[in-house]
């Protein structure tokens, strides 16, 4: 069974998938272009975040996937670490770009 290949692969997606969200968050409160494709493409930016990152979860895992040869434990614990470590960091970042942008007006 390959199944700390395929969570080691879905967690590798996730890590690149909340870096892309974090990205396009930060981006579009910095860049009017790109709030407004996102907008524009998606008709609201909320739901071209949402597809993008749906998108961009499942291009990361199936890649990485593909490298991944061995089925390691050790290797699917770590990455699933790194994941929640990851989901904090941007969390927080978002966090306190919010109060930051909202206190300032």
């Amino acid at each position: 069974m390959n199944r700390f290949k395929t969570i080691s692969a879905v967690s590798i997606g996730a890590i690149l998938t909340v870096l892309v969200i974090l990205g396009l968050t930060i981006g579009g409160e910095f860049s009017a272009p790109l709030k407004g494709w996102l907008k524009a493409t998606f008709t609201h930016h909320w739901l071209g975040k949402s597809a993008i990152s749906i998108l961009s979860f499942i291009i990361f895992s199936f890649i990485a996937r593909m490298f991944i040869k061995d089925n390691n434990e050790a290797r699917a614990e770590k990455l699933l670490m790194a994941l929640f470590k990851v989901s904090i960091l941007a969390t927080l970042t978002i966090s306190v770009l919010f109060f930051y942008l909202f206190s300032i007006h």
